[in-house]
């Protein structure tokens, strides 16, 4: 299966796509045996049947595959990376018809997925489960927009030096009828890999924003958003429509991105990015320090602020490691004269600390829980003072 197709369709069109496809079948003709059948059997899915194989030969031809397509990171126009994830079943020890063996496959196929793209996988019967009950999550997750089990609870983000709340993030909850509230680690995930997070992720903007126009015109309000929503075309114009629509002020909106919205089609997400944040929406980096994002690319974006991870605050306290990335971090936000924002302070000492060493701005229980109204929290946060 193709790593980040449904991009290519979107940002430069199907024509484009067709020649991606086109190219791909010619790469796998050219690294199969020949008495191997190679098809097409969906939009961007490839069947390959080697006659005869065994489980060392499936290895060695998919990390042939993995090899050809590293090579080809150009197969896509605009310098898309457009990789692939292969899943293994053999015959007849993962099932003896056509249909099983093809299923535990396509099993495989979704555990690569889920290890990170780019990767080949074996069908392990222990996987299966936890396979279907994340394609059950898949078809509640549809059920779910369109049957109002979706909410947002919001917390808030204080001024450091005031602990007055400049701010609110929206979260996403899921109460699911049967199995109550599903974790968003859970099914953002999903939520992604089937691109129902563009949906999903307008209704949450939408929401929020409607919700902090009726807030006093100095609250802000944050919605994470994800770089699978950045990519699609027409990402930027619903950001604006929404605005317009809620009349919220683009200034007063926050749009949180992750590492991963840099290492993908950068070249598009910083062209949508730079057209927001000349809107006047503020562009922030959020969870930094958890992915592989390099200082040319942090500087290539037009970000207005980074966030560090509550992971490392956490763990600051009992881990010198962490300790030196929060200050890193604040360091290199000094020098590129962003304002720092520290995620999951949950404890007076954590508080001082970051206030001293300068973070401009702090986020987490020690201020007040995540809630559904923004009337449930003071204004001046004076917790344990």
């Amino acid at each position: 299966d193709l790593d980040r197709f449904k991009a290519v369709n979107d940002t430069f069109g199907h024509a484009a796509g067709d020649a991606v496809l086109c190219r791909v079948s010619g790469l796998l003709l050219m690294n199969v045996g020949d008495v191997d059948l190679v098809a097409r059997v969906g939009g961007d899915e490839f069947l390959i049947i080697q006659r005869g194989g065994t489980e060392a030969g499936a290895r060695l031809l998919a990390t042939r595959l993995l090899s050809a397509f590293s090579d080809e990171a150009n197969v896509a126009p605009g310098g898309l990376a457009v990789g692939v994830s292969i899943g293994i079943a053999l015959f007849p020890r993962d099932g003896t018809t056509l249909q099983d063996v093809r299923h535990h496959a396509d099993v495989a196929l979704y555990q690569a997925k889920q290890s990170g793209r780019g990767a080949a996988c074996f069908f392990d019967r222990e996987l299966d489960r936890e396979v279907r009950e994340r394609r059950q999550i898949e078809r509640d997750l549809e059920r779910a927009i369109g049957d109002d089990e979706l909410h947002l609870v919001y917390q808030p983000i204080v001024a450091t030096a005031s602990r007055r709340v400049t701010g609110y993030e929206a979260l996403l909850r899921w109460q699911h009828p049967l199995h109550g509230l599903v974790s968003p680690h859970k099914f953002i995930p999903i939520a992604e890999e089937t691109s129902s997070i563009i949906r999903i992720g307008e209704w949450a903007l939408r929401t929020a924003c409607s919700e902090a126009s009726a807030w006093p015109d100095d609250l802000r309000i944050a919605v994470n958003v994800s770089a699978i929503q950045i990519e699609s075309q027409d990402f930027a114009e619903a950001v604006e429509g929404i605005l317009s629509a809620t009349r919220l002020t683009p200034s007063r909106l926050e749009l949180e991105v992750t590492e991963s919205v840099m290492l993908r089609n950068s070249t598009s997400a910083r062209a949508t990015l730079q057209r927001l944040k000349a809107r006047g929406i503020r562009i922030v980096m959020d969870d930094f320090g958890t992915g592989y994002s390099s200082l040319s690319n942090l500087q290539a974006f037009p970000f207005d602020k980074i966030k560090i991870d509550r992971g490392f605050i956490g763990a600051m306290e009992h881990d010198e490691a962490a300790l030196s990335i929060v200050r890193a971090v604040v360091g290199l936000g000094t020098s590129l004269r962003l304002p720092i924002v520290a995620e999951g302070v949950e404890t007076e000492a954590q508080y001082e600390f970051i206030m001293r060493e300068g973070c401009a701005e702090a986020q987490g229980y020690l201020f007040g829980m995540p809630s559904p109204a923004v009337q449930d929290h003071p204004r001046l946060c004076l917790i344990g003072a």
